[in-house]
């Protein structure tokens, strides 16, 4: 039964330490997603300025700068310093591994070596703190998608009046060129 116990935890802990490396990548991938989110709200702050909007228009500026003031925010938060779990040292591991092969040295488990039931104890420590870096770390990557992702919702606004105001411009530009035949 512990054979099959030892097999069991060996393909969970295939996966668990892929996840747990995935989530580390998933991170960086977020930061760069947040950070481009910044880059398009810093270029759109520099088109408000330049809109010069009157009288009625005003009011697609306020909402252009609160979507944008909105969206800063939660993109701050996001790309916010985190404190992320990472493996052990190697170094760490083996004097982990070391003091609990000496406690089995001194308490023997019946019909296993001491190296055995320690490196079985130890790869069941091992599983079980990866699992819980793996949740915390899953938990921090949840909230900083969640962040970007309203981050781009609250730019919506700012994008679809800062193009509208454009594009009208634009037109009413070339609308006013003549072109003589």
């Amino acid at each position: 039964m512990q054979h099959g116990s030892l097999k069991i935890r060996t393909f969970v802990g295939g996966f668990v330490n892929e996840r747990d490396k995935a989530e580390l990548e998933l991170s960086d991938v977020l930061d760069i997603k947040a950070s481009i989110v910044l880059v398009i709200i810093t270029f759109l702050g520099t088109l408000v300025e330049r809109l010069n909007l009157s009288g009625a228009a005003t009011v697609f500026g306020v909402i252009t700068v609160l979507s944008l003031a909105g969206s800063c925010a939660l993109v701050v938060l996001a790309l916010w310093p985190r404190e992320y779990q990472f493996e052990s040292t190697p170094s760490d591991i083996r004097s982990s591994v070391e003091k609990i092969c000496k406690s089995f040295i001194d308490h023997p488990e019946d019909g296993k070596t001491p190296e055995e039931s320690a490196l079985e104890y130890a790869s069941e420590k091992h599983l079980a703190a990866t699992e819980m870096r793996l949740g915390s770390n899953y938990a921090l990557n949840r909230m900083k998608a969640k962040r970007t992702c309203w981050s781009f919702y609250a730019l919506l606004p700012a994008i679809i009046i800062e193009m509208s105001v454009l594009l009208v411009r634009a037109s009413n530009t070339a609308l006013a060129i003549k072109i003589p035949f």
